[in-house]
């Protein structure tokens, strides 16, 4: 389902949707589960699974203060209406606060790094297909890097808490899934393992998390002879302020960076990103921000096999999110009367197949939706080429 918004950006501060919706608390439950669904054999299709979603605050260790999304299996009634993400419109198919859908549990646990000027459900379409497919995702917003909260002058302090935004995020989810919270108890056991997704600025989160080394002399390096929007915000960073800061996370298995860049970041010739794990990137060719042969290609080129990319024709920066839907009529790419630019619901709809699939193979060792990675079947589709390595 394709999200639709009426955005009142007066608006600034979310409502707390009333806690008594549907279904039992974890701790209620005292009745046998039944047995957990089929998985399905169609990545792009819906899973299995219906969809919660809820919101929780808190302070982490640093002393600050996140508030974070969570998409999960949700144990709902057939024709429960989807709720709004407040304080905008914007909905697509998750049921605020409905009890979790325990049959499968535990599931996998993924992260969700938002964009530069983003929000934590900026990419609603991705997040609840995931849910739907029996994952638990985590995205907090980045304080002041929202287009709620946009502060220039606090990015390069952003740049340096970005990835631990999300690490203390993750942990706290699993501290609330091993209570008797009433939406998230039981949905996960450990964060052991865990997969990061990001867009944008969130992908330079993401490949930080999933293993990549911070080297900020490629930065100054690479910025004092090109003039990018990145370079305009992160070349008055301080390298010895790493220092302070979390980095790559080894519990990361699993890297999936949508929109990258800042491949330079990573040391002068990008040497940091070998280091990053299982690596597959989304990127449009027609990407004006973050341009693909200035950033996306490079930082594929620059990382280590096992990998993949899924370059997408005619895309721009956004069909990978749901700002379209959220902000569009800020850009050309996403203007649907304007055939010059890849459409977005297919885009999205390609994104969330080859997600599905590469995390079912990869986590769950489904090796009957390999085909779905496989170059080519993506023959036919003109939107797409894949590459593995």
């Amino acid at each position: 389902m394709r999200p639709t918004l009426l955005l009142t950006l007066a608006v600034t501060t979310a409502c707390t949707a009333d806690k008594s919706s549907t279904g039992d608390s974890f701790a209620d439950s005292g009745t046998p589960l039944e047995p957990a669904p089929d998985p399905s054999d169609d990545p792009s299709s819906a899973g299995p699974y219906a969809v919660g979603v809820t919101t929780f605050q808190f302070t982490d260790a640093r002393g600050k203060e996140l508030t974070v999304e969570v998409w999960y299996p949700g144990d709902v009634e057939p024709g429960t209406a989807p709720s709004p993400y407040e304080p905008t419109t914007l909905t697509a198919a998750g049921v605020r606060n409905a009890a979790p859908d325990l049959r499968g549990a535990p599931y996998p646990l993924l992260g969700f790094s938002h964009g530069f000027s983003g929000i934590r459900f900026q990419s609603v379409t991705l997040t609840e297909h995931l849910a739907s497919h029996g994952y638990v995702v985590v995205a907090p917003d980045h304080p002041h890097n929202t287009f709620m909260d946009l502060d220039i002058d606090a990015v390069p302090q952003v740049v340096l808490e970005r990835p631990d935004d999300v690490r203390h995020s993750i942990d706290e989810l699993v501290t609330r899934a091993n209570t008797d919270d009433p939406y998230l108890g039981g949905l996960v056991d450990t964060a052991d393992e865990w997969t990061i997704l990001g867009h944008s600025f969130g992908a330079y989160t993401a490949l930080v998390l999933g293993g990549g080394v911070l080297n900020y002399d490629g930065v100054l390096d690479y910025c004092s002879s090109h003039r990018s929007q990145a370079c305009n915000y992160i070349s008055d960073l301080d390298p010895d302020a790493l220092e302070d800061h979390g980095q790559a996370d080894p519990r990361v298995t699993m890297t999936l960076p949508y929109s990258p860049g800042l491949w330079y970041a990573f040391g002068r010739d990008g040497e940091g990103l070998q280091s990053v794990r299982r690596p597959f990137i989304f990127a449009g060719d027609r990407d004006d921000v973050l341009e693909y042969d200035e950033e996306a290609r490079p930082t594929y080129e620059r990382l280590a096999s096992p990998k993949r990319l899924a370059t997408f024709h005619q895309a721009g920066h956004y069909p990978f999110s749901d700002i379209c839907a959220l902000l569009g009529t800020l850009w050309d790419e996403c203007d649907e009367g304007d055939d010059s630019w890849a459409d977005v619901p297919e885009a999205q709809l390609h994104t969330n197949t080859l997600t599905v699939a590469a995390l079912e193979v990869e986590l769950r060792g489904r090796t009957e939706l390999s085909s779905w990675l496989e170059p080519s079947y993506w023959d036919d589709v003109e939107m797409i080429t894949l590459e593995t390595e």
